[in-house]
């Protein structure tokens, strides 16, 4: 009788351990994050683990999933990527690939594992910073981008003023970046070149939506505006190597006439 009661409790005791793992399990299933594109979509600093200082991750209008890496401000790396059962692929231009078989979000850090067990974390930016702040990195995420379009290598970008013209003779002084491209692989008198180089950056600001500035375009500078962010484009041949210059700043006013 003792031994049949010893053996019942013995059987409740081990009933109660599987149960107790099974709602563990169920509770670490729960409490797991499902990751998805749409938590990887955006900027993500580097924190460790990486070449590049951060890196973008975009979803165009069209549903393409581009992203770019930047490097001392500057493009490192950009091309497609794709996020398909668990795993992140990122495929640059340049024709490299890189597979990630893990990828984890834990709270504002996302971390991704290769197959070789290589781990590199990233840190979203804050999402309260100052305005100041926030318009400075709006304006290097332009001039990088349109470095990454046009194959530009630019240099850092340095906080510069230039004057802004209105409908009506207004001018303004505006506030915000400037960035000079060599154009090291084109002659010094091929201003033909040198002149397609001026258009590309035209084209990429046209597909951003943004509009040809008459009363700023002259023979000598280009200018592109639309929403509050203004642009001008020059070719600098006083150097010992011909440059591109172009200047970025955002206007107080929301609203800019072309």
């Amino acid at each position: 009788m003792k031994t049949s009661i010893k053996m019942f409790f013995i059987l409740i005791m081990i009933l109660l351990v599987i149960t107790s793992c099974t709602n563990n399990k169920e509770k670490v299933v729960k409490n797991e994050k499902i990751v998805g594109i749409q938590d990887v979509l955006g900027f993500w600093d580097t924190v460790s683990e990486y070449d590049a200082e951060n890196i973008e991750f975009q979803k165009e209008d069209g549903g393409n999933l581009i992203y770019y890496s930047y490097l001392n401000s500057r493009p490192y790396s950009s091309g497609k990527w794709s996020f398909k059962n668990g795993t992140l692929k990122l495929e640059s231009e340049s024709g490299d690939i890189f597979t990630y078989i893990r990828v984890e979000i834990e709270g504002d850090l996302l971390k991704i594992t290769d197959s070789n067990g290589n781990v590199s974390v990233f840190k979203r930016p804050p999402k309260k910073i100052l305005e100041k702040d926030e318009i400075l990195i709006n304006l290097k995420v332009y001039l990088n981008k349109i470095s990454a379009f046009t194959g530009l290598d630019n240099s850092e970008p340095i906080k510069t003023e230039f004057n802004w013209n209105f409908k009506g003779g207004k001018t303004i002084e505006v506030s915000g970046l400037s960035t000079k491209c060599p154009l090291k692989e084109i002659a010094k008198d091929d201003f033909q070149s040198m002149n397609e180089k001026v258009k590309d950056i035209g084209d990429y600001l046209s597909g951003l939506e943004f509009s040809q500035n008459v009363f700023n375009t002259t023979e000598i500078q280009s200018a592109y505006s639309g929403d509050s962010y203004v642009f001008t484009i020059t070719i600098d041949t006083k150097s010992q190597t011909n440059s591109i210059i172009i200047k970025v700043g955002k206007l107080k006013q929301l609203r800019v006439e072309n």
